[in-house]
């Protein structure tokens, strides 16, 4: 009896996918240095990229230190990492990532990479706004750590084309 009243507030308060809508994987790498040479973590991510595109039949989207997994029929996904038919986020990222560290451990020996991940169904729609809006992302962090590494400073708030 305890047991399906505590499954149940959980279930409630944990956010449920859809099996309908766009699935998205974004796994974030904390404090990875940008090279690109083989063996690298940008080849690894690359490397990563190829794989699980291919074996879940999505896209991926990387650049600097983040991935993103546009899945727009998710159920490969559920079926391959879940025993039943109710999509949780917390299962399906923890999961994934497992899956995605293992590839990438293997792919990467340098050092041990910390991952943030999310996951979240969106609207067919909106999936190109979700690519231009991490594309900023991404050329932001490119622009602050070159600021960085050539030690270039009081660059302030600026908008990203004039820091650039």
């Amino acid at each position: 009896m305890w047991i399906d009243y505590f499954n149940e507030i959980q279930k409630k308060y944990t956010m449920k996918l859809s099996s309908n809508k766009t699935l998205v994987i974004r796994l974030d790498g904390k404090d990875v240095t940008k090279d690109s040479h083989k063996g690298s973590f940008l080849f690894a991510l690359k490397d990563a990229a190829k794989y699980f595109s291919k074996k879940y039949g999505c896209f991926a989207y990387c650049g600097t230190d983040e991935i993103s997994f546009i899945l727009e029929n998710p159920k490969l996904l559920f079926e391959d990492i879940q025993s039943d038919t109710s999509y949780f986020s917390q299962e399906t990222i923890s999961v994934f990532s497992e899956y995605f560290y293992d590839f990438f451990v293997n792919a990467y020996k340098d050092r041990k990479i910390f991952w943030h991940a999310k996951c979240f169904s969106i609207p067919t729609e909106k999936i190109n706004s979700y690519i231009k809006y991490r594309e900023k992302i991404i050329q932001n962090v490119i622009v602050t750590y070159f600021l960085k590494k050539n030690n270039i400073r009081n660059v302030g708030n600026e908008k990203l084309n004039k820091r650039i």
